[in-house]
């Protein structure tokens, strides 16, 4: 019964560890999101802009085209950590299952014990009432 115990142990540090990997990724996500709006409403703002005599049009268009291939890069990015999300996601739950077996088998191994110690209780019951029984007769 110990091991067991102890298998659901690392069973739980198991789906913790992949829980932890999952909230990495998905920190990872948030944070290519914000990247993808940082750089889009950069690229809004200085299309935007008027145009002074500091700006030409050509270091205008390299920005924006530079930004827009920094957001392919970007999307490309998060398209591989949704992708490694939901592989995840199916990997907690993997490990989830074991967790599960393990305290189904506990609860299982408990309540064969339970039924073990009634059954034994009951024959010393019945032996002592058998004894009893015995000297009055």
């Amino acid at each position: 019964m110990r091991s067991l115990h102890v298998l659901q142990r690392l069973a739980k540090q198991a789906v913790d560890r992949e829980r932890q990997a999952l909230q990495a990724i998905a920190g990872e996500i948030a944070d290519v999101e914000a990247a993808i709006e940082t750089r889009q409403k950069a690229i809004e703002h200085e299309a935007s802009a008027p145009l002074d005599f500091m700006t030409s049009g050509a270091t205008l268009d390299a920005f924006i085209q530079a930004g827009r291939v920094q957001i392919q890069v970007l999307r490309k990015r998060l398209a591989e950590l949704q992708s490694s999300y939901d592989a995840q996601i199916e990997r907690v739950r993997q490990e989830r299952v074991e967790q599960k077996r393990y305290e189904l088998l506990i609860e299982r191994r408990a309540e064969q014990a339970a039924r073990e110690t009634a059954a034994k209780e009951q024959k010393t019951i019945d032996e002592l009432v058998t004894i009893k029984a015995g000297r009055k007769g």
